[in-house]
């Protein structure tokens, strides 16, 4: 049981990286490369709900990576040292199973919510002039 939940949070800290560099990755581009239309800009109050939205996304999905960057190397050392022993006993993976857990939830959970909301706002913000014609 201890070996099944080492390789479980080895395998959350794994997805959780590369979901968190996949997602604020593109957002950070696409806050960067946004191109708006300067005859019919959209309203103040969009664009700073569509920056904070990006920057919270980009905050809680590096958050995220940080600690999944942080924790993964202590469990890959772990399970490759120790594969032919059955003690996991030096493991860091119960007591930073809550870091572990959190890391998760803020990737996958609130983040992917985030997300959702940033594409949703980003073609409010880009085809804003469509809608106003």
């Amino acid at each position: 049981l201890a070996w099944k939940q080492l390789f479980l949070s080895r395998a959350k800290l794994k997805a959780t990286s590369r979901t968190s560099a996949l997602l604020s990755g593109f957002a950070m581009i696409a806050m960067v490369e946004i191109d708006l239309d300067s005859q019919n800009p959209p309203p103040q109050a969009l664009m700073i709900i569509f920056a904070l939205t990006t920057t919270v996304l980009i905050s809680v999905h590096l958050f995220a990576l940080m600690l999944s960057t942080c924790i993964l190397p202590n469990l890959e050392a772990i399970s490759t040292i120790h594969m032919k022993l059955s003690d996991t006993s030096d493991s860091p993976h119960q007591r930073l199973q809550f870091y572990i857990e959190i890391s998760w939830i803020f990737s996958n959970t609130l983040g992917i919510f985030l997300f959702l909301i940033e594409v949703i706002l980003l073609a409010w913000v880009k085809f804003y002039r469509l809608s106003i014609t």
